[in-house]
């Protein structure tokens, strides 16, 4: 299945160039892509045992959570996504959220405080 990096809310991030045998030269999806195109994807079943199985490294983990990350902002598919994920990695990934949900915050908060507008001494308003 070729998918397009155009539209994926991943981009290009683990996918590379590489020799296909009769199809010549093309985009390949590392392991750690595949499995966040399957998760992407709602393939649930495909990509279960992920953690111990596909990726099997501890030094993917915090990757792959990150790029899962990307897709909350997708409601409809959110609380599945977040199933699986507790699923399959357990107290990791709710570890993980608790700290992605703190920096989510502070960037908001942020970005809130850069978007007020500054008021000067004499009570007038300046952007």
């Amino acid at each position: 299945m070729t998918l397009d990096t155009a539209t994926s809310p991943f981009g290009s991030w683990d996918v590379h160039e590489g020799e296909v045998p009769g199809m010549g030269r093309m985009p390949l999806a590392g392991h750690v892509r595949a499995c966040l195109d399957l998760v992407e994807q709602g393939m649930y079943g495909a990509a279960q045992g992920t953690r111990d199985q596909f990726l099997d490294n501890p030094a993917t983990t915090d990757a792959f959570m990150r790029q899962v990350w990307k897709l909350r902002r997708r409601r409809g598919q959110w609380p599945a996504i977040d199933w699986f994920m507790g699923h399959e990695y357990y107290g990791q990934w709710l570890d993980f959220k608790d700290r992605a949900e703190q920096a989510d915050e502070v960037a908001s908060a942020e970005s809130d405080i850069d978007s007020l507008p500054l008021r000067r001494r004499d009570g007038s308003h300046r952007r």
